[in-house]
């Protein structure tokens, strides 16, 4: 029985690529990459702007090392845009930011952080992509260990993690 099941399944390794060409699988149209969130609201483009991997190496990435709230104590390399660099990006107005995430928690953040702190919207940290069960795609991340004043609450709470959107309003 175990030598029938091994033959079929070298027949079928075999023949499936074939027949996937036959039909046009081979040859058919990329899929298109998903983009990571949206930037919505105040933004130059009048409209929504999907940000995508190709956006963040056009926007320029940055790293930096800091302690972050919900993962406890120690220091973790932390890469990802600049927030004002995204800012400029997409030529965002406005005061506030509303940023969403994936499981519908929401925070306005002032636009002043941005611009007065090396906050990072973060994609990845200590070397790993973030994925979704790791709060990814995208994950506000506050400097808090070279400014010790954004040890407060208050920052914890706009350090949105699962990043959905971010709206200038």
């Amino acid at each position: 029985m175990r030598a029938v099941f091994q033959a079929t399944a070298v027949v079928l390794a075999l023949t499936l690529p074939a027949i996937g060409a036959a039909m046009g699988a081979a040859t058919g149209p990329a899929v298109a990459e998903a983009p990571l969130y949206a930037v919505t609201g105040k933004v130059a483009a009048g409209t929504a702007v999907a940000i995508h991997e190709a956006d963040l190496k056009a926007i320029g990435k940055t790293e930096i090392i800091t302690s972050i709230f919900a993962l406890g104590a120690g220091q973790h390399r932390v890469s990802g845009v600049l927030m004002r660099d995204l800012v400029k990006y997409v030529g965002g107005t406005g005061e506030n930011v509303k940023v969403t995430a994936l499981d519908g928690y929401a925070m306005d953040v002032p636009v002043s952080d941005f611009m007065n702190y090396d906050v990072i919207l973060a994609t990845e940290i200590d070397g790993r992509k973030l994925a979704i069960r790791e709060k990814g795609p995208a994950w506000i991340v506050y400097p808090v260990s070279q400014h010790p004043e954004l040890n407060d609450t208050i920052y914890e709470a706009r350090s949105v993690w699962q990043v959905k959107s971010i709206d200038f309003n």
